[in-house]
């Protein structure tokens, strides 16, 4: 991770989480050779996301970790709107967040481990100019799908210096995005295995952990049950502690979670 600060493409990786059974995890950093960028996509090796008509398509050709099994397959993305601006997420604008397609029609069909499925998916990214780690300490994310193509999002970013920003957004099936605009409150969730720090919103009372789906030092992800809009609501959560990330202990650990093939 240190290493990739000085040449971010000779430290790329795809990741792909598999819940359920069978379950199945794979972030592997590759080298320089790995990564190809063409007029349709973005390859790394031989997985990559290409555009093809009206939708973006996801191949996925990667070995887990820590046990070797191939993880093939092929995720379509077909959004309804694509969202064509950005974000920023920090107070100095060096951190952008831009939510391309908050709720679209996805069709996902694997070869290794051998299912398929068709729902409703969130197509999301990030970018910035520094490392994430010189800017913030910890932020909470959290996305409710509200049904007929809505979302309500929201973020809430900690700064190294003091206090980030704050979004909460309804982004409607049309691409619109506005202000979410009934009053949902944060809450402190229980914390971790790895007692990191989670938060979510709600409207009444603090949400329901459902399921924790990813524990590790810094990172965590949550299937939670909220309420929005008089309903019971599923959500998915997301905090990330980049002041554990930081730590050089923690440093140390990723390899075994990321292995490096160059």
């Amino acid at each position: 991770m240190w290493a990739g600060k000085k040449d971010p493409l000779n430290h790329v990786a795809v990741n792909v989480a598999l819940y359920g059974k069978p379950a199945r995890w794979t972030m592997t950093e590759r080298g320089r050779r790995a990564p190809r960028q063409a007029a349709d996509g973005y390859f790394v090796k031989n997985s990559g996301i290409r555009r093809e008509g009206d939708s973006f398509v996801i191949t996925i050709d990667e070995r887990c970790t820590p046990v070797p099994r191939a993880l093939r397959g092929e995720v379509r993305v077909r959004p309804e709107a694509l969202i064509p601006f950005a974000y920023p997420i920090d107070r100095g604008a060096a951190h952008f967040w831009r939510p391309i397609a908050p709720s679209t029609p996805i069709e996902v069909t694997m070869r290794e481990p051998d299912l398929s499925w068709r729902g409703t998916g969130y197509f999301d990214m990030n970018w910035g100019t520094v490392p994430l780690e010189a800017t913030f300490s910890h932020w909470d994310w959290m996305r409710v799908d509200m049904g007929s193509g809505r979302s309500a999002i929201f973020y809430q970013t900690e700064e190294t210096d003091g206090p980030g920003r704050t979004l909460s957004l309804d982004a409607a099936a049309d691409g619109t995005i506005s202000p979410f605009g009934e009053m949902a409150t944060r809450h402190r969730l229980p914390k971790t295995l790895w007692r990191v720090n989670r938060g979510g919103w709600s409207q009444d009372g603090a949400p329901t952990v459902r399921r924790t789906l990813e524990d590790t030092p810094f990172y965590v992800r949550t299937e939670l049950t909220t309420t929005l809009s008089g309903g019971a609501r599923t959500a998915i959560q997301e905090s990330l502690s980049l002041r554990r990330f930081r730590n050089p202990v923690v440093q140390c650990m990723l390899p075994f979670r990321m292995p490096r093939l160059a």
